[in-house]
């Protein structure tokens, strides 16, 4: 746990590599729309393009949150690391793609929490002995959703299952 997030542990499987064709729009948008399924907000946190010698360099990070409960927020980070990007004559860009999914639970999202040492510990207490199961059965869901959305990008890739 750091401070009042949880990082879920996901496995290696949970970093995507490809090398080859990508239509990088309609994967973003398959991104946006299971975002919008499971009523996510979206967040582009940076957004970086470079020119270099061999194609584009682009770096985007994005950021997906969900109020689970009056406690808890959800939060999927994806990080896109693309190298020697240069558009085909299909329309496609071709290059080397890699995305990281990383996954938290903010408990006390909005730190009503936190603002003395009394209220801090009442804040411990609760989250660890009160709501521990609660916060056990959205880590569990928070996994699951990780999970569909990285199949649904590995499948898009058209990387093994």
């Amino acid at each position: 746990m750091i401070g009042n997030k949880i990082k879920l542990h996901l496995s290696q499987g949970y970093r995507l590599k490809k090398r080859g064709d990508i239509e990088l729009d309609k994967l973003l948008k398959e991104i946006r729309a299971w975002a919008r399924k499971y009523n996510y907000t979206f967040q582009e946190k940076d957004h970086t393009d470079k020119l270099e010698q061999r194609g584009h360099e682009i770096i985007l990070k994005w950021t997906l949150e969900r109020k689970a409960t009056e406690h808890i927020n959800n939060e999927i980070t994806l990080v896109f690391f693309l190298r020697e990007i240069n558009k085909t004559k299909g329309g496609k860009e071709s290059g080397l793609i890699q995305i990281d999914f990383t996954a938290f639970l903010n408990l006390d999202y909005e730190n009503k929490w936190q603002h003395t040492k009394f209220l801090k510990f009442i804040s411990f207490i609760y989250n660890n002995y009160i709501i521990k199961p609660q916060v056990e059965k959205n880590k569990g869901k928070l996994f699951e959703e990780v999970k569909e959305l990285r199949n649904l990008t590995k499948s898009y890739l058209e990387l093994n299952q």
